[in-house]
């Protein structure tokens, strides 16, 4: 169903400003704010939707990351914490998904499956709307790229880089992987290899040299670097920390305690964050929870702030199978893993266990938020907010669908 630049579809689209001026049809809406540059027809546009807006958005905003916290590795959802979800949006939260994982293809799916308005990918440096279109992005300065891929050369490190050629069109990911790349790693208890990374990113892998991936004339978004000696991961974490070129470490091995992965990468996930709150959401964001499980998940356990620049609360929270510092700084552990629901263990793994009673505190609290406004803008008629109130007796879960048209407002 095609939706406007503010993520509305046609069942959806009522104008509440302008009842005299509003367009005849959807598609008449659609065709003007093709024919205006998109976000200036946007921010006009958030004054026809500002009554749902509040309505969907209570000021309670999840951040989580995906594989191991989410998913698991293959992308695969418990039906039952994907339903959970559903209905913490549904009650008033945004969900906003935050990956490490490259390339919209390899998230297209969750983005359809939870009809969500925008996704975080590449641990920050990139975000993309509902439809696949970039709205943020931060690159690695060529001069950077150079000494990271010396580094790695010099320490032994295997690096891999997804890179798309724009005279070919050819795009896949890069890596000098050798025959016993993912033997070494798995005997290390590190399962994410190059070519377990190929199932996530959706993306064939090529074995190349440095110097062909860095002719290629394409954004260095992410390096990532591993090796099964930790010490040589660490070496050249130091060393990229000494030149100033930002990384961090990551995939912390349950069997050895230490990280065998290091990336480079000049955007974080709370950068990308801190851009949703101050760009994408239409309401002023009271409390955060950040959820996950992995090293490259610690740059989400920092303070984010409003749009005025206070800070807001921030609930650092990691599943049953985090890594140790993760586990060490998050301020609530969850009792599940994230995989609990697939082996049908539990409510449906760790998102279930967030969801279930914040879902049931928030439906009838936005319930009531929303029968406030409807009654102080004098928009709807006795009937129609009496059967709101019947709604909200019987606990009924919130949904768009139950909203009342604009047949019931009042002249």
């Amino acid at each position: 169903m095609e939706k406007d630049p503010v993520g509305r579809s046609e069942e959806n689209y009522v104008d509440t400003e302008n009842k005299e001026e509003q367009f005849e049809t959807f598609e008449e809406h659609m065709a003007e704010m093709k024919q205006e540059e998109a976000v200036d027809r946007a921010e006009e546009d958030k004054q026809y939707f500002e009554v749902f807006d509040k309505f969907r958005f209570d000021g309670h905003v999840t951040f989580t990351d995906i594989d191991k916290t989410l998913t698991d590795n293959d992308g695969n959802f418990d039906p039952r914490a994907v339903e959970y979800i559903k209905k913490y949006r549904e009650a008033g939260g945004v969900f906003v998904p935050v990956t490490g994982r490259a390339r919209f293809e390899s998230v297209k799916d969750i983005v359809e499956k939870l009809d969500l308005p925008f996704i975080i990918i590449n641990n920050g440096a990139e975000i993309y709307d509902r439809n696949g279109n970039i709205i943020y992005k931060s690159e690695i300065p060529m001069e950077q790229v150079k000494q990271t891929f010396a580094l790695a050369e010099e320490y032994g490190l295997i690096w891999m880089q997804n890179k798309k050629n724009p005279e070919t069109g050819e795009e896949y990911l890069y890596s000098n992987y050798t025959e016993t790349t993912e033997q070494e790693m798995n005997a290390v208890g590190i399962e994410d290899t190059p070519e377990n990374e190929v199932k996530r990113i959706k993306l064939p892998l090529k074995k190349a040299t440095s110097e062909e991936v860095m002719g290629i004339n394409d954004s260095n978004l992410k390096i990532q670097m591993m090796s099964p000696d930790y010490k040589a991961v660490r070496a050249v974490y130091d060393k990229l920390q000494e030149q100033g070129i930002p990384c961090m470490l990551n995939m912390q091995s349950e069997q050895t305690k230490e990280f065998h992965w290091v990336e480079v990468i000049v955007g974080t996930k709370i950068g990308a964050i801190q851009w949703v709150i101050d760009h994408g959401l239409v309401g002023d964001i009271k409390t955060a929870q950040v959820v996950g499980d992995g090293g490259n998940d610690l740059s989400m356990f920092k303070e984010l702030h409003n749009r005025d620049g206070e800070p807001i609360p921030n609930t650092y929270t990691a599943v049953a199978n985090g890594c140790e510092e993760i586990l060490e700084k998050a301020h609530k552990i969850l009792q599940s893993k994230y995989d609990e629901g697939l082996r049908g263990l539990g409510k449906g793994g760790a998102m279930a266990e967030i969801f279930e009673d914040e879902v049931k505190m928030r439906e009838i609290q936005a319930f009531t938020d929303i029968l406030n406004q409807l009654l102080d803008k004098k928009m709807y008629d006795q009937k129609k907010v009496l059967d709101i109130v019947s709604r909200i007796k019987n606990k009924r879960v919130i949904d768009s669908r139950n909203m009342p048209n604009s047949e019931n407002s009042v002249a």
